[in-house]
């Protein structure tokens, strides 16, 4: 029905299928992950469209995402009309509405589809004069069961509401039950990420011994090896993903990869870890077809413990790699890009001078939108707080989570349109205003 299909696709839709088909909330996979895997929320927009329709579910969260965007232009518009002359809120808002990198995403079926959208509609609830702490928690709570991290970039104002004490005014019996109801959803989803992870507040419980896919608590040990020196998750998931085949790997591969990606490895450390990862691998899925494994083999144990001690000796002994290198490497190949990311642009007109026009706008429009989230914090007002929520999700990307796919700052995009906005508008007021000062005199 035109959508796009991802890898990430069947863990946010399965899990509504299967609770609709069979009364259990999981996707398709086998292990602990299969029941916790992401938030709920997506899975239960899906819910909706599947209850309607199983075979046009898709077609209908299309149209949820598109009414959500729709919404978003609509709030985007009065947040600016209140800080700038109507006509000029007017050309931004339509600037957002016609950019293609604002919604490129809505044909997916994943949390980008919505995740722009949010952002918008939360700026428009938080800049309310009289905005409640408990509608601020309400958003919250909603946010954390569609994308935890996402909290992130609201954290600072909700600090400053809480320090402020905005909405102190007694709650009504509606309002204390929609927030408790709010409330126990998430920490109902807690409970059960721990009920079948052991982890409490863990924004993406991957990786469990019970899982009878390559995601298992080694898989994590080696991402956090890969994460002193690499930023490109691709490229890690083609090294982990040739350790899940039965050819074995070839070392010249891993020799030229140490070579064009400054690995502070040597190659036949590397090349000797991934080995014996692959023979621990194989064994794996011998046992899958013979029983259900409970938790890590002895082998993963040993090989984890090894993997383990040689990332903390690499961050000790490589600190200016691991702290400021690698982030920067991965800023340097994300934030340059124009997320044209639908086939129109990459695959059927990709290299006509249209397209590759339009490309070159939209990345001097990323690029100005970043720029704004610092020329952000030299204001003093809630914009300011705003940026510094920006920027602590972006610091988060890059210095915590690393190896990050470019769709993951398409939220902080939307976002800080509206700050890089004021800064043209505030930048046109100043240049006004002086020059009617030069008239003047």
């Amino acid at each position: 029905m035109g959508m796009h299909s991802t890898a990430d696709d069947a863990s946010y839709l399965r899990p509504a299928e299967n609770w609709f088909n069979n009364g259990i909330w999981k996707d398709n996979s086998v292990g602990a992950s299969a029941y916790v895997q992401r938030p709920p929320l997506l899975g239960f927009i899906h819910l909706i469209t599947y209850v309607i329709s199983p075979t046009k579910a898709p077609l209908l969260l299309f149209v949820f995402s598109f009414a959500a965007h729709l919404l978003a232009i609509y709030l985007l518009f009065k947040v600016l009309r209140e800080n700038m002359p109507e006509r000029r809120a007017f050309y931004f808002s339509l600037i957002y509405a016609s950019t293609p990198l604002f919604f490129g995403f809505l044909s997916y079926q994943i949390t980008e589809a919505f995740a722009g959208s949010f952002m918008i509609i939360g700026i428009y609830l938080f800049t309310r004069k009289e905005f409640p702490l408990y509608k601020a928690s309400l958003f919250l709570i909603i946010l954390a069961l569609f994308r935890p991290l996402l909290l992130l970039v609201f954290l600072p104002f909700l600090i400053h509401l809480l320090f402020k004490r905005t909405g102190k005014s007694a709650l009504n019996w509606k309002q204390i039950s929609l927030l408790s109801l709010a409330f126990l959803s998430l920490i109902g989803w807690e409970v059960r990420k721990h009920q079948y992870t052991g982890e409490w507040f863990n924004p993406h419980p991957i990786y469990h011994a019970t899982n009878e896919s390559q995601y298992r608590p080694l898989h994590e040990k080696f991402s956090n090896l890969f994460r002193v020196w690499e930023s490109r998750p691709e490229t890690f998931h083609e090294i982990m993903g040739s350790t899940w085949r039965i050819e074995p790997i070839q070392k010249k591969t891993i020799i030229d990869y140490c070579k064009q990606r400054k690995v502070p490895l040597n190659s036949e450390t590397l090349f000797d870890l991934l080995s014996q990862y692959q023979k621990v691998n194989n064994a794996i899925q011998s046992d899958f077809k013979r029983d259900k494994i409970n938790s890590e083999t002895s082998a993963e144990v040993q090989l984890g413990k090894k993997v383990s001690q040689l990332t903390k000796h690499l961050k000790k002994t490589h600190p200016v790699a691991y702290w400021i290198s690698t982030p920067l490497n991965g800023m340097r190949e994300q934030v340059a890009k124009s997320h044209l990311n639908l086939a129109v642009f990459q695959e059927n007109y990709r290299g006509t001078v249209w397209v590759e026009s339009l490309r070159i706008v939209c990345v001097l429009l990323v690029l100005f939108i970043y720029l704004s989230l610092f020329i952000s914090l030299l204001k003093r007002n809630y914009w300011q707080l705003f940026a510094l929520g920006g920027l602590l999700y972006f610091i988060y990307l890059f210095w915590v989570q690393r190896m990050n796919e470019d769709r993951y700052l398409q939220p902080l995009l939307c976002f800080a349109f509206i700050l890089a906005a004021l800064t043209v508008h505030q930048f046109i007021e100043f240049i006004q205003k002086k020059r009617g000062t030069k008239s003047a005199s």
